[in-house]
């Protein structure tokens, strides 16, 4: 017999499967170290995506900040622009409702009798303008008054000898001549004065007329 041709397997069952058997006890260790050096290195991103994050929220807070501080001064500007162009729109509405007396002035002048001493011509203030709201004082006043129009009047104070003096001449200002100027012309008060201003002259009579006139108007 040839003892060449003998073969002799000394391998067990569980190492005939691979041929580089591993052992369980060797690749516990390892998978947890490859475990560990994932979670590591997982975290080590995490971290790094976060502290990205943060300063990114960081630096879009702070452009916000001063965006908003811009934005703010931008609205406070425009508010106050629009504030000056209300105001300059309430001066227009005034200049608008400016009334001229100097042709009305003249033209009492042609007309007042000889017999009448004028004493005062002057124009009433008007009422106090109604600013605020009643409702809610708290609240900012107006600009100006709400109303399109406000009422105008002229007292003309003088002294005359007779009351048909005055009347005639209240038919002259009531005339064709003021129309669109003065209109109503009334009596506010006529009396005798008490006492001569000089010895042996008569007494004179005291009169106020009220007429009204051309009414304001606010409008450009």
């Amino acid at each position: 017999m040839n003892t060449s041709s003998f073969h002799l397997n000394l391998l067990t069952e569980a190492e005939k499967l691979s041929p580089s058997p591993i052992r369980i006890r060797v690749m516990l260790p390892i998978l947890a170290i490859l475990a560990v050096i994932g979670m590591v290195v997982w975290w080590g991103t995490l971290t790094t995506q976060a502290m990205l994050v943060r300063t990114k929220t960081s630096a879009v807070s702070d452009e916000l900040a001063t965006k908003k501080a811009a934005h703010d001064a931008i609205i406070g500007n425009m508010n106050l622009a629009n504030e000056e162009a209300a105001q300059l729109a309430q001066l227009e509405l005034y200049r608008g409702g400016c009334v001229r007396w100097g042709e009305t002035f003249a033209a009492v002048a042609k007309v007042l009798p000889a017999e009448i001493q004028l004493v005062r011509m002057e124009i009433p203030e008007p009422p106090p303008q109604m600013l605020r709201d009643p409702k809610n004082p708290k609240k900012p006043p107006l600009i100006g008054p709400t109303n399109d129009t406000e009422k105008v009047s002229l007292v003309i104070a003088g002294r005359a000898a007779r009351e048909t003096t005055v009347a005639a001449f209240m038919e002259l200002l009531d005339g064709a001549q003021f129309t669109n100027r003065l209109s109503n012309v009334k009596v506010r008060s006529i009396q005798q004065e008490a006492q001569p201003r000089k010895d042996g002259e008569i007494r004179l009579l005291a009169f106020e007329l009220e007429c009204n006139a051309t009414d304001r108007r606010f409008a450009k």
